[in-house]
């Protein structure tokens, strides 16, 4: 008769029938297995992050100029990259580029392309995560 490593593993796990005890012995000394990243993984968010679904209603109806949605485009082998702005009332695109994705890169991008814009029509914009 043979039984896997994981059978064992599981019942120390589970306590079947007082095995509990021998969950010191385990190669990491620990009761539970831990959890590798996933879904649920804080690593990669962005503190701060305010979602799509909070953006002013008047943004979404597509009828006043001024609300931006962006996005960036990166290029073969990772060098260089585009950043593109989109108002989502008229469809004006503005679009400049950079040398990496850095969020310093990118900002300084964002000044200059902004710079021929009015700033009447600057109200919101949405970047991708």
């Amino acid at each position: 008769m043979r039984i896997s490593h994981e059978t064992i593993y599981q019942m120390i796990y589970a306590d079947h029938e007082g095995l509990k005890d021998y969950q010191k012995y385990l190669r990491h000394g620990r009761g539970k297995r831990r959890k590798r990243g996933g879904c649920n993984s804080k690593c990669g968010q962005i503190p701060g992050r305010v979602g799509i679904e909070d953006r002013p209603a008047i943004a979404d109806a597509k009828i006043v100029i001024g609300h931006w949605e962006s996005d960036t485009m990166i290029g073969g082998n990772h060098h260089g990259v585009i950043v593109t702005y989109v108002d989502k009332a008229s469809k004006f695109l503005v679009a400049g580029l950079g040398k990496n994705k850095t969020s310093s890169e990118v900002n300084q991008v964002t000044i200059e392309l902004f710079k021929q814009v009015p700033k009447v029509q600057r109200k919101t914009m949405i970047f991708d995560n």
